[in-house]
Formats: C-alpha cells, sequence, structure tokens
C-alpha cells in the first residue's frame, strides 16, 4: 500500500512540524525517494492511497484479496529457501576438485596419450586435452564462482567436470 503524498502538501506538514527537517534534508529525502511501480515485480500488487483527498476509501477488498485470497508467486533464486550449507563445504569442495585434477594430473604424468579422462566420484569424463596449469586455474574460477552457492556435495564432481570440458580451450 503506497501513501501518496504531493510533495507540496508533504513540505506543508514537514514546516508544521516542531522537528522539521531542515530544507536540504528534506530536499534530499524526496530526491533519492522511489516511488513504487506496478510494473515491477516486487512493487505488485500496488494500491496507492492519495492522502490529500479527504474521506477516500480504502479498497479493503482489493488489498485482502492481494493479502489472502491471491496464490503467491513462484519461488525464484532469490526467495526460494536455501538448503542448509554444511559448515565444511568450503573445505569438501576443495577437497573434491583437488583430488579430481590429482588424478588427471598423474594420468599426464605418466604419458599415456588419452582422447578422454575417466574422473574419480563422477562417471563423467573430460574429453578435452589439458595442461596442469589449466586445471589448477579452472580449479580456482570454479571455487570462486561456487562458494556463494547452495551445490549438493554429491553433484560437485559431475558439475566440475562439466565446467572443465565447457571452458577448456
Amino acid at each position: 500500500i503506497h501513501c501518496s503524498l504531493p510533495q507540496s502538501k508533504a513540505r506543508e506538514i514537514n514546516e508544521g512540524r516542531p522537528d522539521k527537517y531542515s530544507e536540504d534534508v528534506f530536499n534530499e529525502l524526496v530526491m533519492r525517494y522511489e516511488e513504487p511501480n506496478s510494473a515491477n515485480r516486487w512493487d505488485h500488487p500496488l494500491f496507492t492511497v492519495l492522502q490529500h483527498l479527504e474521506g477516500e476509501k480504502l479498497p479493503f477488498e482489493q488489498i485482502w484479496g492481494a493479502l489472502v485470497e491471491s496464490r503467491a508467486p513462484p519461488p525464484n533464486l532469490s526467495t526460494a529457501v536455501q538448503p542448509v550449507t554444511p559448515t565444511n563445504f568450503l573445505h569438501e569442495m576443495d577437497q573434491i576438485t583437488k583430488d579430481i585434477i590429482d588424478h588427471v594430473f598423474s594420468i599426464l604424468q605418466s604419458g599415456v596419450q588419452v582422447s578422454e579422462v575417466s574422473v574419480p566420484r563422477t562417471s563423467k569424463k573430460i574429453t578435452r586435452p589439458i595442461t596442469f596449469q589449466e586445471l589448477k586455474r579452472y580449479r580456482a574460477q570454479f571455487i570462486k564462482i561456487n562458494r556463494l552457492h547452495r551445490l549438493g556435495l554429491a553433484s560437485i564432481a559431475d558439475l566440475f567436470v562439466d565446467y572443465l570440458n565447457a571452458n577448456i580451450e
């Protein structure tokens, strides 16, 4: 519910207060205020009430319908409840990705030419040639990107291999 008030009326009310805002502060507040817009999803539904009109009736039925009778919008990344991340998540992700690059490096060091490298903890394979320096760089990028996401520990190996295959040049 947006209580709309013309700037002139707000200025008049401010002047009548014993603890009024200074002119500069009032102008800063007016400049920084962003009126809600019903076209924005986060401002919808929007009910605007014009305070300067006396006797205006509030649309109680529509407000009740929007608050109580309508369905909530589907959750998205910013509103969905995230699963609890284990306290050792970063350590586990670090260890899983380290195990993978150690395994791939041991195969690279053996000198055996392979077109695909099987990876521990997943059935996926690295399908392109890669150097140890590239592995370390991509691992650091993967950890940086995903440290704030709530990945399941079981899917980290799959996601890391997918990330490697997508990024190896």
